[in-house]
């Protein structure tokens, strides 16, 4: 019980979307300003711990020449008249907050398709670290299990989004790889909310390396801890869907089976967030004290049909017995080129006394296509 208050507690802290709504960025703002932790914890205890809180706080608009309001606000805030250096931080606070609160609005109001992922501030990418660290004890979150800044920023787009995404393996890159390779920036023409043609430059992440089991993992594993700082599910529910997919693949196929695939768990993996969309229309930001859409659908989701035939070994090609031909020939054809090619299996005998035989498509065998005909000449399939 007590492990599932702190859960819910941090699952609060983090559903946090924007920076006008961030409590680590308002304290970090602040004492960049120059506030004392005395006046930033007095304005936390007014309840007041935001930058849009601050904003609303009073009916003061920055630039109106009667700030009575806003010097009321403070001295109700702190308990006492502020200093001359204090209230020349507040005020600068204050504005800040205004403008960011303005501009969050307007963001909102004329966004679009074309508009970009918004990134978080550094200090609330801190804190939605810690929190993760804090809770999940067993996983050392450094390295190449460290998510990305870029991806973080596309969960945290999904989740303001409402509508749940999916992100492909190669672009689940570690904060290692983004160190380390380097960003380009790639131009292209889009259209604003009010139709205007603007040019516009977007970062561009130089994809990741997923080709091996290790590597998958790797990915899969960044990508959940990424969608559990971005609120869009648990990082458990996640961590156990890559289980499954590697299980799937590492597991031994029945005798006349292959083992799956890299290209069946890249299609059970989109499916899997298809499905989910389509379980969570309704939206997938967290409303008040209710459980996430997508980790209340999820293992519906996961073990939906639609998701498990996706993953299910395929019957291996089957070899014929005689001379490696192939058993999509009929008997019928087989001995009748034989008799008119004069070699076995169908091949023409050259002077070396060799026998020929035509290579055939696998796709045009299992159609009962010949390469020779009954006289023996080749045919052409190009």
């Amino acid at each position: 019980m007590e492990f599932q208050e702190i859960s819910f507690s941090i699952t609060l802290a983090i559903a946090v979307m924007s920076v006008v709504d961030s409590e680590a960025v308002f304290r970090s703002r602040g004492k960049l300003i120059g506030l004392s932790d005395e006046v930033l914890d007095l304005f936390r205890d007014a309840e007041i711990n935001t930058m849009g809180k601050l904003a609303f706080a009073s009916s003061y608009v920055p630039g109106s020449a009667d700030e009575s309001a806003f010097v009321d606000l403070v001295k109700q805030a702190i308990g006492r008249d502020a200093t001359l250096g204090e209230m020349a931080g507040v005020r600068r606070l204050f504005n800040e907050s205004y403008a960011a609160t303005s501009a969050e609005m307007k963001s909102i109001v004329e966004q679009s398709d074309e508009t970009p992922a918004r990134r978080l501030a550094p200090a609330e990418r801190s804190e939605r670290f810690e929190f993760q660290q804090q809770r999940l004890t067993g996983i050392k979150i450094q390295g190449m299990l460290e998510p990305g800044d870029s991806l973080v920023d596309a969960a945290v787009s999904i989740y303001e989004s409402d509508r749940i995404k999916y992100i492909e393996w190669q672009h689940c890159v570690s904060r290692e790889h983004e160190v380390l390779t380097s960003t380009k920036k790639d131009t292209a023409l889009s259209f604003d909310a009010n139709g205007v043609l603007k040019l516009s430059k977007k970062n561009t992440v130089t994809p990741c390396d997923a080709t091996s089991e290790l590597q998958v993992k790797y990915c899969l594993t960044r990508r959940g801890l990424a969608l559990e700082q971005g609120n869009v599910m648990s990082f458990e529910n996640h961590e156990k869907w890559a289980e499954k997919l590697l299980s799937c693949r590492l597991s031994e196929p029945p005798a006349g089976y292959a083992r799956i695939t890299f290209k069946q768990m890249q299609l059970a993996d989109a499916k899997l967030f298809v499905v989910l969309g389509e379980k969570c229309r309704s939206g997938i930001k967290v409303v008040g004290t209710a459980e996430r859409p997508c980790d209340k659908k999820f293992d519906e989701a996961m073990n939906s049909h639609e998701v498990q035939h996706l993953l299910q070994p395929m019957p291996m090609a089957q070899k014929s017995k005689q001379d490696g031909d192939s058993p999509g020939q009929a008997p019928s054809v087989r001995q009748t080129i034989q008799k008119k090619g004069g070699g076995k299996g169908g091949g023409k005998k050259g002077k070396t006394g060799r026998v020929w035989k035509p290579s055939i498509p696998q796709e045009l065998l299992n159609m009962g296509c010949v390469g020779l005909t009954s006289r023996g000449n080749p045919l052409c399939y190009d």
